[in-house]
């Protein structure tokens, strides 16, 4: 089965970025903690490679959602909870919505703190019948990825 041209090429863009982290001695200590990771074949440095490359964009992430929630309280936010890649933010008083502004604010933040530009997006919560009056009480967002698109 041939690969389409576009397959290949993201999978040679990320071959790229995995080398570059690997290789950056500004990671060493991501790099430290999964050579010491004992699921981690030692022997098997492409393995190593994914591992790291997903370690490294898992804390990224993390440190960008960290950056928006510490904006967010500033501001006078309440967050109720982090979840992987996002938060909840208690609904205020006679807003419908946290306004734009405000939320490129914490958008701002990710980028002030990591050097990366992220897209927070409100994320609509599943319903469920015995949850349905304590999701009325906060707003979830999520960093925009595949699983949550822009809209």
């Amino acid at each position: 089965m041939k690969v389409p041209l576009d397959v290949h090429d993201f999978v040679e863009e990320y071959r790229q970025v995995y080398d570059h982290i690997w290789d950056n001695p500004a990671h060493a200590a991501i790099k430290a903690y999964v050579l010491a990771k004992p699921d981690v074949d030692a022997k098997v440095e492409k393995l190593q490679k994914i591992s790291l490359g997903c370690t490294f964009f898992q804390d990224l992430e993390r440190r960008c959602v960290t950056a928006a929630v510490a904006r967010a309280q500033d501001g006078g936010w309440v967050v109720g909870s982090i979840i992987y890649d996002g938060f909840h933010v208690e609904k205020r008083q006679g807003l419908e919505e946290v306004p734009a502004e405000v939320v490129a604010s914490w958008e701002d933040a990710a980028f002030e703190k990591t050097g990366y530009r992220i897209k927070l997006v409100k994320k609509e919560f599943e319903r469920c019948p015995l949850l349905a009056q304590d999701l009325e009480e906060v707003t979830p967002f999520a960093v925009a990825d595949a699983a949550n698109p822009l809209v």
